[in-house]
C-alpha cells in the first residue's frame, strides 16, 4: 500500500505478504490503517491496491498475481494534532516461530510521521497508543493469514538465486515502546 502527503517526505509504501492470494486483504489492511489513522496527522494517507503480484517464496521470483475486485478507498490520517514529527514513529514487528540462518524471523511495519501528541516527554510512545496500534496488528493478523519472507541467499562464486528463501506464518505481533526512524542503508 502506498503512503502519500504532506506528511510523508516522497512516496512510501508498505509491503505485506499473505500465505494465500485471501480474499479481502486490501480491506483488511484498510482496516488496520483506519483503526490507528488517529495517531497521524491529516497530511498522511494512505492508498491501498486490490491487486498484486505472487512471489515464488523459494527464490522470490514472480508466479502470478491477485485481484482482490472492485476498490478500497484510502485513508487520512485523524488526528487532532498538525503537528508529527517527519520520518520519526513507532513499528510493529510480525513475530514467528522460525529460525534461519541462525536468525528469529520477524518481519517489521514502520509507521512514520506520527502526530507528536502520540509521544511520552521521554521521546518514547505513548502506551495507549502502542496498545491500539497492536490492537489493530493482531487483528489484521487474524483476519489474513500473514507471512514474513525470507530472502534467499546468493551464491558467492555466481552471484546467482540458491533457491532456499522461506515463507513463515505470523503467530505474534507488538509494539516495541522505543521511537523508530527511517534511514537510508546508505548512511
Amino acid at each position: 500500500m502506498a503512503w502519500s502527503g504532506g506528511g510523508t517526505t516522497g512516496e512510501g509504501v508498505s509491503t505485506f505478504f499473505f500465505s494465500t492470494t485471501a480474499s479481502g486483504a486490501a480491506s483488511s489492511v484498510k482496516t488496520f490503517f483506519t483503526a490507528i489513522a488517529g495517531n497521524f496527522p491529516t497530511a498522511v494517507v494512505w492508498t491501498f491496491p486490490t491487486g498484486g503480484d505472487v512471489i515464488s517464496c523459494e527464490n522470490g521470483g514472480l508466479t502470478g498475481s491477485w485481484d482482490d475486485g472492485g476498490s478500497v478507498s484510502s485513508v487520512t490520517g485523524s488526528a487532532a494534532s498538525a503537528v508529527w514529527a517527519q520520518g520519526v514513529g513507532i513499528r510493529v514487528k510480525w513475530a514467528t516461530t522460525a529460525i534461519v540462518r541462525h536468525r528469529r524471523v520477524h518481519g517489521t511495519t514502520f509507521l512514520t510521521s506520527i502526530a507528536t501528541g502520540a509521544f511520552q516527554n521521554d521521546g518514547t510512545p505513548l502506551e495507549t497508543v502502542r496498545t491500539a496500534v497492536a490492537t489493530a496488528a493482531g487483528a489484521l493478523r487474524v483476519a489474513q493469514p500473514m507471512q514474513v519472507w525470507s530472502r534467499p541467499t546468493l551464491d558467492p562464486d555466481t552471484g546467482d538465486n540458491n533457491g532456499d528463501g522461506e515463507c513463515h506464518q505470523v503467530t505474534a505481533v507488538s509494539v516495541p515502546d522505543t521511537v523508530t526512524w527511517l534511514r537510508s542503508r546508505r548512511t
